[in-house]
């Protein structure tokens, strides 16, 4: 992969949302669900000129974003999504190192909401779990999705 990691632009929401759409749907959720899930997998370009937005291409292709919301008090990792066929590859890794060196210096810490099953992921890469967040699905009304922090002295 030759792959290069730039700030997304406005003409880049529907590339996005198309990456974003595929990763969910790569960890074998229901098309209720993932039909379900679709606003918040969808970015649009009002959405990209508010935010820090980072898409990584691979020959011209976009197969992974990332983008961070600032609330003041923290900024949330809102998304960060890998291609399925870029999966494996590091991608996931640089994207998350672009997005903390966009948080380097901030008042408190960088938090994410993961999709369990990206947990491993955020613990792997020095994220605390500091609780969870409730995340109810049809047939599982308990789910909760796990919060995690990277905190500065804790990035690698």
């Amino acid at each position: 992969m030759n792959t290069i990691i730039r700030r997304a632009q406005p003409g880049d929401a529907h590339e996005a949302s198309r990456v974003a759409r595929a990763a969910k749907a790569h960890w074998g959720y229901s098309q209720a669900l993932l039909d379900a899930w679709e606003p918040q997998l969808r970015f649009t370009s009002a959405y990209i000129a508010q935010h820090v937005v980072f898409v990584a291409e691979d020959e011209g292709l976009v197969v992974g974003v990332c983008a961070l919301e600032e609330y003041g008090t923290h900024r949330d990792l809102a998304h960060l999504w890998v291609h399925p066929m870029a999966q494996h590859s590091g991608l996931g890794s640089a994207l998350l190192r672009r997005a903390m060196e966009e948080s380097a210096g901030r008042d408190g810490p960088l938090r994410v909401e993961s999709d369990p099953n990206a947990a491993g992921f955020y613990a792997r890469a020095g994220a605390v779990r500091v609780g969870d967040v409730p995340a109810a699905v049809p047939g599982e009304p308990s789910r909760t999705l796990p919060l995690f922090e990277f905190r500065s002295a804790d990035a690698q």
